[in-house]
């Protein structure tokens, strides 16, 4: 039960970097004004037209989001595996997918966003038992 616990909360904290590091992503890279992120066509040019930079930036934040979110995760079954972490990645990876499937997206973005979760969230628990071998030993 407190695996199942620590991915919920581990993929609860994850979502919220991702919003936030987006939300300051749309700060720097704003759509245009009249933008409807309905209209598939609009969605297609503006993913074509979007600064490598900004996309480079949302993969950023997927990063954090996996990594902050397997560090919750992990710390919360105090490193003992590192399922729940993995489970945060894979979630994330799934619907990371679903985005990428939903909407145009260049290919090198769709490459790096299949892999930005795992690498995030494995990171998280390799960084976890690292500090913690770190401090039983002093």
């Amino acid at each position: 039960m407190k695996q199942v616990l620590a991915v919920l909360a581990g993929l609860v904290v994850g979502v919220l970097v991702i919003f936030l590091a987006q939300a300051v992503e749309m700060a720097i890279f704003p759509p245009p004004v009249n933008f409807n992120p309905n209209d598939p066509e609009q969605v297609k040019q503006f993913m074509q037209n979007a600064p490598p930079l900004s996309l480079v930036l949302v993969l950023i934040g997927y990063f954090l989001g996996a990594f902050v979110g397997g560090l919750v995760a992990t710390n919360i079954i105090k490193g003992i595996t590192w399922m729940p972490s993995l489970l945060v990645g894979t979630v994330l990876t799934v619907l990371g997918l679903i985005n990428l499937l939903a909407m145009p997206h260049p290919i090198w973005f769709t490459v790096f966003g299949l892999v930005v979760y795992f690498a995030g969230s494995f990171i998280a628990f390799l960084v976890y038992t690292k500090f913690k071998k770190n401090d039983q030993k002093s």
